[in-house]
């Protein structure tokens, strides 16, 4: 269960799809039921599911200061389908708490995965909001969790986890990806995004995310910056929207820096055009105040792109291990400095294929799946064998 998947949402909405996919690969034993609030019929995330599809179900709106239609339709499911395991994504949604606190007075196994919002720089953050809504319930409903789910040992390490129970068992899942676009197809996108946004042939640097403070995008225009020195003529591509006052200051950053004409802003891509951008830069650049996972590296990954990442990143360590990229302190000199040398490494397009073999090994989602099949099972009593057993195993997501 989510509290909504709306397009712009990103890499949540991204998060729970891919979950989603991910369980659907795991065949004889699995079954379940995503439970969400309806969305605008002109939003984008409607083209990703197959209305005929059973297994989503879309309820009435959440209740805004208390349990609305969302937590009513969750709740009816756990009813009718009576899951082992209950799913709940997210947290500051009172439709959320109310479901989880249903699902355990019916019995259930409740496994709740906080998408980064336990840990302390995101708890800071209207904090006074916040400690309100743990007040009136979400505090003991995650103290009564079964399971708490991590997508990364940094989002572990990170988070308040005194908040949760002594019997609450936390557990590190990470996030599924597609496995896309195809490798053949690459070199086609690397030309049409070099066109597409009239990049010629001079080293680009792409950064791909909401153009917002937590991103810290106004680093990555330093780091441009910083770049330059060494390689004039540097762009960095900019793939995001964000509130126009904040886009107006990243502006004026790169004017009082001198690289105002090394922006390109290309706004929110789906689809090829979104591998278009990522395929025709020579690096990624990516630098947020916290990610507890980071999609937008990942597939610049699978589009031969190598990577930058500052040292807050839960990605960083293991991606340069793979040599698929290299890391940063988020010194806006030293992000410079790497990608510089990161742009005229011969070894560039060896660590680009091997960003995707990594990936393809780590994040496919059969691989998510299976692990996320285990913790169900586990958490429900019911022994793993080599094949699902034919009885279902329900997970209400």
């Amino acid at each position: 269960m989510t509290e909504s998947l709306p397009a712009a949402a990103g890499g949540t909405t991204a998060a729970f799809l891919g979950l989603m996919e991910a369980l659907g690969t795991q065949r004889g034993g699995l079954a379940f039921r995503a439970v969400s609030q309806k969305l605008d019929p002109a939003d984008d995330t409607l083209r990703l599911i197959d209305p005929r599809d059973e297994r989503w179900v879309f309820t009435d709106p959440r209740g805004r200061f208390r349990a609305g239609g969302l937590a009513r339709g969750a709740i009816e499911q756990i009813r009718t389908f009576n899951p082992h395991v209950v799913h709940v994504h997210g947290l500051w949604c009172p439709d959320v708490v109310a479901a989880a606190l249903a699902a355990m007075d019916a019995g259930c196994k409740v496994v709740w995965q906080p998408h980064g919002m336990l840990v302390e720089a995101a708890l800071n953050r209207s904090a006074w909001k916040k400690r309100l809504f743990l007040a009136l319930g979400l505090r003991t409903a995650l103290a009564r969790a079964d399971a708490v789910l991590f997508t990364s040992t940094t989002e572990h390490d990170t988070s308040r986890l005194l908040m949760l129970g002594p019997s609450t068992r936390p557990a590190i899942v990470p996030l599924p990806v597609k496995i896309e676009p195809p490798e053949a197809d690459l070199p086609r996108l690397h030309a049409e995004g070099r066109a597409k946004w009239n990049l010629g042939d001079v080293p680009v640097i792409v950064f791909v995310g909401r153009l917002h403070p937590v991103k810290r995008v106004h680093l990555s225009i330093a780091a441009l910056a910083e770049a330059r020195t060494a390689h004039p003529g540097t762009k960095l591509l900019l793939v995001g929207d964000g509130e126009p006052a904040y886009a107006n200051m990243l502006r004026q950053k790169a004017a009082k820096l001198g690289v105002a004409d090394g922006l390109v802003f290309a706004g929110w891509l789906r689809g090829d055009d979104k591998y278009r951008a990522l395929a025709a830069a020579d690096a990624l650049v990516f630098n947020s105040e916290f990610e507890n996972f980071g999609f937008a590296a990942v597939e610049a990954m699978l589009c031969h792109t190598p990577t930058v990442m500052t040292d807050n990143l839960s990605l960083a360590r293991p991606s340069e291990a793979a040599g698929a990229g290299l890391v940063a302190s988020s010194d806006p000199v030293q992000i410079g400095s790497q990608l510089a040398r990161l742009i005229t490494d011969p070894q560039r397009r060896v660590m680009g294929r091997r960003g995707r073999a990594w990936v393809e090994a780590s994040f496919s989602a059969h691989a998510v799946g299976a692990q996320l099949a285990d913790l169900y099972e586990s958490l429900a009593g019911i022994q793993p064998t080599a094949s699902r057993p034919p009885t279902p195993l329900a997970a209400a997501t």
